[in-house]
């Protein structure tokens, strides 16, 4: 795990997105790992929004119907205790979405999304969480479409069994569209926190 992290400055007001972090669903360590990196990084970094989305499958989402993936809410559970603790503070600038396709962005969370977002005038979106060759990818690419500047924090998205093939692939994909913390082109400006002191 890197302690030394880069964040994208493209625009004055941005919004933190942390998806699926349900530890419910982790398959390997390395998800609990990631999970810590993010909290540690809630608490250093503020941001004018926080989004919260936490997904299940039913069988009649796509999910099931494609993949033969269905999970119950209670099967996902809900997001990790020391993230929504590490949000606690933010309360006022915080919303909490369930989702049951991989986009943010659709669903029956999606206008309150749209105006929370409105509301507080965001204009660029970091995402961190899991999986990112899905849920996280979906979102991100919405995002894009929908006029946002869209960074994907790669030291703290991942895929919820620790397959480093499927981030790699995902990450090729961010890479091509300058879409990640590593990524960014020379006219964005840039951060560099320290997540260890």
């Amino acid at each position: 795990m890197q302690d030394r992290l880069i964040i994208p400055d493209a625009a004055s007001r941005k919004a933190l997105f942390i998806i699926d972090v349900q530890p419910a669903t982790f398959k390997s360590e390395l998800p609990l790992l990631i999970t810590k990196q993010i909290v540690r990084f809630i608490e250093k970094v503020p941001y004018d929004a926080y989004v919260i989305a936490e997904y299940h499958a039913p069988p009649q989402a796509m999910f099931g119907k494609e993949n033969d993936y269905v999970l119950a809410e209670q099967e996902t559970g809900q997001t990790c205790d020391s993230v929504v603790k590490a949000v606690a503070p933010y309360q006022d600038v915080l919303l909490r979405i369930r989702k049951t396709n991989r986009s943010c962005f659709k669903g029956t969370d999606a206008l309150a999304l749209q105006d929370f977002l409105a509301q507080k005038e965001i204009e660029e979106i970091h995402f961190t969480g899991f999986d990112i060759n899905d849920c996280v990818l979906a979102s991100a690419f919405e995002a894009i479409d929908s006029g946002f500047y869209s960074f994907i924090l790669e030291e703290l998205c991942h895929h919820n069994s620790g397959i480093e093939t499927l981030k790699d692939a995902a990450l090729t994909i961010f890479h091509r569209q300058n879409m990640t913390n590593h990524s960014l082109k020379d006219k964005i400006n840039r951060k560099v926190i320290d997540l260890k002191g």
